[in-house]
């Protein structure tokens, strides 16, 4: 039946008689086969009642041609006893025709349906071949495929397949592939199974298709050879999915919890969650009373050695592994997933999972209620029963507590957030925003740090690997590591500790010293050879941390590589190394890191290596002027080139950007990336004219009116991002510095990826920037940190505590950052970087003299030089004294003191000196005279010897002497002094005054003997003790006076931790911490509490050292939990462990 529209007609229709449907609900499929169609045509239900058309279309015009199939009761929402017409329409105006083959209202229909009696099934893989409906492996690989390709109109009308199987010899799996070739959609429509009889399932759902879709349907038959299956029909036809996909699905996150809604229409919502209960488990949380009817399916797949325990509801499985070098390590890891009660699996429709051990379960959530699914992944590292029991337990622990689980964690970001450095400016300086705002910045900034952190990974013995390690990128699935911690690139990592460092120092050095463990003899780092920046890494960790130890424990697997480094500068991967390649990113990298090697080596006392860095650094310097400035090269437009390979008995090279033999030296050369090249402007001993070549292909690209200001037109790279940046400081070219290191903040933001390659969009700045690379990498995250730290005013690269303003806009500041292990804030002020808290007071500097783009150091401190002069130390009460000081901050406000005594103030000139008076208050002993500014201190020793008369006529002259019983006297302790008087005549029995630090007084009586003891108490205070004696004199003898320091160490505390002896695993156990010290001494501090090695909480203790506080303890069998106190004044640090046998 053809309809033509009339002529000047845009359509044309006919329309069918009235048709009497009993049960639209039932009779609901219309099928229309179009054979022909000139411009385009359509299908619309009439109303007979009254002749008019629904408005509800089936689908807008279409020019396609088939058999399509349409939901009359689902489009129109019928049901019950129907009337209706068909009206089919031509349209696209005058003259055109649409050719319809049939039309039908039906319960049931497959546009697709093959009982194998026709051809069209061939070979897919392997020796496979199909006869009948009968498919055989005819070859030995243990399986292969037949294909048939498919077209289906409207699939998400026609959802479902059904396939018949009436015997198998061995098993045979479906699959589902768009087109001939490529990869099989996942999951596996029917995995391998060895079932038979009819098999429906959701294909429309499972890969959530709608339309028109042609694909290959391929069979597959596993087993040896000769093996069969032998199938009678496969359908794809209408019908109602048993499980409904939701209609809409909202997800949020948050660094604990993963939250989500789903709509399912008029049968209500769901909501939940995904979080971690521990680090080998999460769980999935679900709230189905928002559902109305129905019930909430959970489905999954297992694999190897699958079983399901109806005692605990729990279904356990193994996987097994792949390395980088593709080998199959069997039962790698254990799955468990525990479901809760009265959620009862079927395994594709059978009570238990296949021998095979493969295939899909599904389990339907008690109706109504807030539920728990658990999962738990277990590395094997000894039997796979043993891994199998112990993910079965994580599981388990799961869903245990989910809301604790959830505080928890809630609870240790919090605390994380807390001890992240926090700068006060996140703006842009000096190029146009685009839109991007400082909230956005900050945003960026603290999920930098959570994903840094996210992707720490604990030892991983199975590996053999016994250290922490920072991944490249966990979401990644970055695995061309050095073997053992394949997830750490040391390029990434390594970058990345240098700033995780200051909130995480022990997951940082472990990090370093599990690389370093892997050097080999010869100084090799197995895996992904990169031009990572080892020493300044090591440098940075010791300046942060002031670890000297740790520095010099992996001193020696350092030297070591920095030497092969040399030997191999070059990329090496699994499936690249040329031997005779030298890659001047490697180059110039190496030589930035060797001026770290010369501080470690000069700090661990190492003075031949210091001398072999220098000359090493020179070395490249000359080799790097022979090696990368071919005359051809510039003649070609490059004016330094990236790669060389020196065999120059090559006929050719590797493929590269530009590749061509220098004429000159007969070497194959490869021009390479200006983002490379660029590195080289840190290389401070290359001469003039060769780092002159360097700027100009710099400049080749540079440009502030481009996104990522002209670097990343091939692409930019966080390393070489950074030392391009160093370099530019160096060379004092702000502008570009500022520039370039702004733009990438802005950019970065733009593009919303923390990734290992950034591009930008086009030749201007419109666009969201490209990424490729690795991603999520560290490297976005680093250079992003580094470079919003920059505006505040902190240079970290340096190791050394270092700031840097790079205009005089920049008025920022950072707080929290470390330095020797302890907490420091910096803020930019007019004056300079001003230094706070116990990290500066440690290195005695408040105040670094800047200037816009300069680096300015402790050598740089305001007062760094401050001197104060008296002129006599021996000095008594009373005494008018003058002080003179240099070497202050200019016009700085000094202020006098001797311990709490205010003494008077003096004010300094331009050039940071002062002359001031003071008067001796009435004391005696030794003291310290502080002379103290804004930025600048300085103390002198004052000696203060009582007011006693000078001996007169008739009196015989006395010596006083002061022995303190103990040298080593500690805060708690009792200080007894013996008081010995000494005379050229008789000493006559008399009352000497002793002064307890200017404060307490006790008179003596020293009897005839001219010796007496005292006792002057416990001691309550670390520090010096200043113990003065006067006598003053009588008729006979003369007066004296004499003062003796003891110096008091802090107390050693006793920490006693009470737990229980057993607790279930995830039991929130409590703990109860109490710190025993003297009587009358402050306990309040910290304590530290970790599990097993690791950090899981730090809480207050009281001033009476008592502390109790729960944690969670997730890992089974014995846990050794220790608490460390922190020390204080008066208090050294202590720890204590106990073990705690953890049960299921």
């Amino acid at each position: 039946m053809t309809i033509v529209t009339d002529a000047g007609k845009q359509w044309g229709s006919i329309i069918s008689p009235t048709i009497e449907v009993e049960d639209i609900a039932v009779a609901r499929y219309l099928t229309v086969k179009v054979t022909d169609v000139s411009q385009k045509w359509n299908v619309k239900i009439n109303n007979p009642a009254t002749g008019s058309d629904y408005d509800t279309l089936f689908q807008a015009d279409t020019d396609e041609t088939g058999t399509f199939t349409f939901d009359i009761a689902q489009t129109l929402g019928w049901s019950g006893a129907k009337s209706l017409k068909i009206r089919l329409w031509a349209t696209g105006g005058s003259g055109a025709s649409a050719t319809f083959d049939s039309v039908t209202i039906s319960d049931w229909y497959a546009p697709y349906f093959d009982d194998f009696s026709s051809n069209g099934w061939a070979t897919s893989t392997h020796a496979v071949t199909i006869s009948d409906g009968t498919v055989t492996n005819e070859g030995s690989s243990g399986w292969g495929a037949v294909a048939k390709t498919v077209t289906v109109q409207n699939i998400e009308n026609t959802p479902l397949l059904t396939v018949d199987v009436a015997n198998t010899t061995a098993q045979w799996a479906l699959k589902i592939r768009r087109g001939s070739s490529g990869d099989d959609l996942a999951p596996a429509l029917i995995y391998d199974t060895d079932r038979t009889g009819q098999i429906t399932v959701d294909l429309a759902g499972t890969y959530n298709l709608a339309g028109r879709h042609s694909f290959e349907i391929r069979l597959f038959q596993i087993g040896p050879q000769g093996s069969t299956t032998t199938f009678n029909s496969i359908a794809i036809h209408t019908g109602e999915p048993w499980l409904k996909n939701a209609t809409e699905v909202i997800n949020t996150w948050a660094p604990h919890e993963l939250t989500f809604t789903a709509a399912y229409g008029s049968a209500g919502e769901v909501a939940g969650r995904d979080q971690f209960s521990s680090p080998d488990a999460f769980a999935r949380v679900i709230d189905s009373t928002g559902v109305t009817s129905g019930q909430i399916a959970v489905r999954g797949h297992v694999g190897k050695n699958a079983s399901y325990d109806p005692g605990t509801n729990t279904i356990t499985y193994t996987v097994d592994g792949l390395s980088i070098f593709d080998e199959v390590h069997s039962d790698a890891l254990a799955v468990a997933v525990a479901l809760p009660v009265g959620a009862v699996p079927t395994f594709d429709g059978a009570a238990t999972p296949s021998a095979q051990g493969s295939g899909r379960w599904l389990a339907l959530i008690p109706e109504r209620s807030i539920e728990a699914v658990g999962v738990g992944f277990i590395a094997r590292t000894t039997t796979v029963a043993a891994a199998l029991s112990d993910a079965r337990a994580e599981a388990m622990a799961a869903i245990d507590d989910p809301d604790g689980a959830r505080d928890h964690w809630e609870t240790y970001w919090n605390e994380f957030l807390s001890r992240v450095p926090a700068p006060q400016d996140f703006s842009l300086h000096h190029i146009d925003t685009d839109g991007v705002t400082p909230a956005q910045i900050e945003r960026m900034y603290y999920l930098g740090w959570l994903t840094m952190d996210m992707n720490v990974m604990p030892p991983t013995p199975e590996t053999g690997n016994h250290f922490s390690s920072l991944g490249t990128g966990m979401a990644s699935l970055y695995d061309t590591g050095t073997i053992g911690v394949s997830n750490s690139a040391s390029w990434d990592s390594l970058l990345g500790i240098q700033q995780l460092v200051h909130v995480d120092p022990e997951n940082s050095w472990q990090t370093f010293e599990g690389m370093m463990a892997l050097v080999a003899d010869d100084g090799m780092l197995a895996g992904e050879s990169l031009p990572s920046r080892k020493a300044q890494t090591a440098w940075i960790l010791y300046q942060v941390t002031g670890d000297k130890d740790r520095l010099a424990a992996t001193y020696d697997d350092l030297i070591r590589h920095l030497r092969w480094e040399e030997e191999n500068m070059r990329w090496m991967s699994t499936d690249h190394d040329e031997p005779d390649e030298i890659d001047s990113e490697f180059t110039a990298s190496l030589y930035y890191d060797l001026t770290f090697a010369e501080k470690i080596s000069t700090l661990l006392g190492e003075d031949a290596h210091v001398a072999e860095w220098v000359q090493t650094k020179t070395r490249l310097a000359r080799n790097y002027e022979e090696w990368f400035f071919p005359v051809d090269g510039r003649t070609r437009g490059f004016p330094t080139v990236q790669k060389i390979y020196l065999d120059t008995s090559r006929t050719s090279a590797p493929s590269g950007i530009n590749v061509f033999r220098d004429p000159v030296t007969g070497r194959w050369t490869d021009s390479g990336h200006q983002f490379y090249t660029s590195t080289a402007m840190v290389m401070d001993q290359l001469a003039d004219e060769e780092m002159g070549w360097v700027v100009e292909r710099f400049m080749q690209e540079y440009d502030p009116n481009r996104q990522f200001a002209g670097l990343a037109r091939v692409a930019q790279k966080a390393p070489d991002a950074q030392l391009m940046t160093y370099g530019l400081i160096s060379r004092g070219d702000l502008e570009k510095a500022r520039t370039f290191t702004n733009a990438t903040i802005r950019d970065t933001v733009r593009s919303q990826w923390f990734a290992e390659v950034y591009h930008e969009a086009g030749s201007t700045r419109e666009g969201t920037p490209r990424v490729s690379g690795v991603r999520p990498s560290i490297f976005g995250i680093t250079n992003l940190i580094e470079n919003i730290w920059l505006n505040n005013g902190y240079r970290m690269d340096l190791g050394d505590l270092s700031a840097i303003r790079l205009s005089d806009s920049m008025q920022g500041g950072v707080t929290g950052l470390m330095n020797m292990g302890q907490r420091f804030d910096i803020d930019l002020t007019d004056d300079g970087a001003l230094l706070s808290g116990p990290g500066a007071d440690n290195v005695g500097c408040r105040l670094l003299l800047l200037t816009p783009g300069q680096t300015a150091g402790l050598d740089d401190c305001v007062g760094k030089e401050a001197r104060i002069t008296v002129p006599s130390t021996e000095v008594k009460p009373g005494d008018a004294v003058t002080v003179t000081g240099t070497g202050f901050g200019a016009h700085e406000s000094i202020e006098f003191a001797i311990g709490t005594s205010k003494l008077g103030t003096a004010q300094a000139n331009t050039n940071g000196a002062f002359s001031g008076s003071v008067v001796i208050p009435r004391i005696t002993g030794i003291h310290t005279l502080t002379a103290h500014g804004p930025y600048s201190s300085a103390s002198v020793v004052l000696t203060v010897g009582s007011a006693v008369n000078p001996p007169q006529p008739g009196q015989d002259p006395v010596t006083l002497t002061l022995i303190a019983s103990s040298a080593k006297t500690r805060v708690g302790e009792t200080i007894h002094v013996i008081v010995r008087a000494q005379t050229t005549g008789r000493w006559i029995p008399a009352t000497v005054r002793l002064s307890i630090d200017g404060k307490r007084r006790i008179d003596v009586h020293v009897p005839g003997s001219a010796v007496a003891r005292v006792s002057l108490g416990r001691v309550t205070r670390a520090g010096a003790t200043t113990i003065s004696a006067t006598f003053g004199g009588s008729s006979r003898l003369a007066g004296s006076s004499v003062s003796a320091v003891v110096k008091v160490r802090k107390a050693k505390p006793k920490v006693k931790v009470k737990v229980a002896k057993r607790a279930q695993r995830g039991d929130r156990m409590r703990v109860r911490i109490n710190v025993k010290r003297p009587r009358g001494v402050t306990a309040k501090s910290k304590a530290v509490i970790r599990v097993g090695g690791k950090k899981v909480k730090t809480v207050k203790v009281k001033k009476n050292g008592k502390a109790t506080t729960r944690i969670k303890v997730n890992r089974l069998g014995k846990a050794k939990i220790r608490v460390n106190y922190k020390a204080t004044k008066n208090l050294k640090k202590a720890k204590k462990t106990v073990t705690v046998q953890v049960r299921r």
